[in-house]
């Protein structure tokens, strides 16, 4: 990595940044800060981002059983930085893998609502530009909500499911709705499932069941009776 800036400049109102840089040659990834952090709305400060990988993210999604590699491009700004800080994004990112599976190209982009002061949040499928996610985050208190509806591989629920169920496949339409306030965060919402083939932990043997529900109600994941069939199309319920 080269690091480079032509000056960062703090006194008591305000912190100018000029275009603070980091870039990798060798994979032409690389991030650059720039602009002026104070509490004037005319004052801007802004990121961005190309080719910026998210793998370091891994370090901290680990722990849950994920690891995360995805590219990204675009920027994040932020007015009155110092005093009600009013963001505003629009990132691509794509050749997203998590746990190897990978998940479709993705349009993040935020605005910011004057009327209600906070940042809104959109997502978006960059093949089709179908809507897959919405919310927002209030910096003054914050209060966060995001809704993601969207079509998932049922691998990626090894890890929350991990000695219950393993070698998971399938599909799974997903209709989440993430909301909370600092770190008390609550995920409720509901996973259809199709064509899912799993081990069972406490078996070790291999089950298929043509559709299953699990609903998720406050960060604990309920998978209602499911007529489930083994290898020898023997039949029961999970």
């Amino acid at each position: 990595w080269r690091i480079s800036s032509d000056g960062i400049y703090i006194d008591s109102t305000r912190i100018d940044v000029q275009s603070l840089r980091a870039f990798n040659s060798d994979r032409g990834e690389g991030v650059e800060l720039d602009g002026i952090a104070s509490r004037e709305y005319k004052d801007s400060l802004q990121l961005r981002l190309t080719n910026f990988s998210l793998s370091p993210l891994s370090r901290f999604t680990k722990r849950l059983g994920y690891g995360v590699d995805a590219q990204t491009n675009g920027y994040v700004s932020v007015r009155s930085a110092l005093k009600g800080a009013r963001v505003g994004a629009d990132i691509a990112i794509d050749s997203i893998r998590v746990n190897g599976i990978a998940l479709p190209d993705l349009n993040v982009a935020s605005r910011w609502d004057v009327s209600r002061s906070r940042a809104g949040l959109f997502i978006k499928k960059s093949d089709d530009g179908k809507e897959v996610g919405r919310g927002y985050f209030s910096p003054t208190d914050s209060r966060y909500y995001a809704n993601i509806n969207m079509g998932l591989s049922i691998a990626l629920l090894d890890p929350l499911l991990s000695g219950v169920i393993s070698d998971t496949q399938g599909l799974a339409m997903a209709n989440l709705t993430l909301n909370g306030e600092g770190r008390d965060a609550r995920l409720n919402g509901e996973i259809l499932v199709s064509d899912m083939q799993t081990t069972l932990d406490y078996t070790k043997c291999r089950y298929t069941a043509p559709n299953a529900r699990i609903e998720v109600k406050n960060n604990r994941f309920h998978l209602q009776s499911t007529p489930i069939y083994d290898l020898g199309k023997r039949s029961g319920n999970l």
